[in-house]
C-alpha cells in the first residue's frame, strides 16, 4: 500500500506545486490578459482601452490608456499595453519605461516580459532578448504563448542577421 493510499506522491505534488503558482491566462499578463488583475470584474476603461490596441489604433490607446492607469496605477495590464501601443509607434524609450513599470507591479506578468523582450529584439539588444526568455521559460513552467512567440522572434531575428 503506497504511504497515501491509492494516490502516488507525484500526483500530490503537481497539486502542491500547482495550487501555489499564481494563475496565469494568457498574452496580458502573469494574472490576466483582461485588465482586470485577476479579478471578474473589468473596467470598462479597460474594455475601450484595449478595443483600441486590438484595431491598431494605438494613439488613442495611449490616451485611454494614460487615464486609466491614473484611476488604477496597479493595473500591470493598462501600463504593458501603455509600453505595447508605444512600442508599435516606434517609442521606444517610453514602451521600454512602460514595460518596466508593469514588471515593478507584477514581475511574473507574461506579456511584459514577452513585450520587454520582443522591445529587446527590436532594439539589437539580443542578450536582454535571450535574458527575458530565460524569465519566461522560469514562469512558463508547461510553456506558454509568450514564451513560444518570443522564442521565434529571437529566431528570425538571428536568420535576418545571418547566425
Amino acid at each position: 500500500m503506497k504511504p497515501f493510499g491509492s494516490v502516488s506522491f507525484s500526483a500530490i505534488l503537481f497539486v502542491a506545486v500547482s495550487m501555489s503558482a499564481p494563475p496565469s491566462f494568457g498574452a496580458g499578463g502573469g494574472g490576466s490578459s483582461d485588465g482586470s488583475g485577476g479579478s471578474d470584474n473589468i473596467s470598462q476603461a479597460f474594455v475601450a482601452a484595449k478595443a483600441a490596441v486590438d484595431a491598431g489604433d494605438y494613439e488613442d490607446a495611449i490616451r485611454k490608456l494614460t487615464i486609466l492607469v491614473t484611476d488604477e496605477p496597479g493595473n500591470a495590464d493598462a501600463h504593458n499595453y501603455l509600453g505595447y501601443s508605444n512600442r508599435k509607434l516606434g517609442r521606444m524609450d517610453q514602451a521600454r519605461n512602460w514595460y518596466e513599470k508593469a514588471l515593478d507591479i507584477d514581475s511574473r506578468h507574461l506579456g511584459a516580459n514577452e513585450y520587454l523582450g520582443e522591445l529587446y529584439v527590436q532594439t539589437g539588444e539580443m542578450d536582454k532578448a535571450a535574458a527575458q526568455l530565460d524569465i519566461l521559460d522560469g514562469l512558463c513552467f508547461f510553456g506558454c504563448p509568450e514564451f513560444d512567440q518570443l522564442k521565434r522572434s529571437i529566431a528570425d531575428a538571428k536568420k535576418r542577421a545571418g547566425g
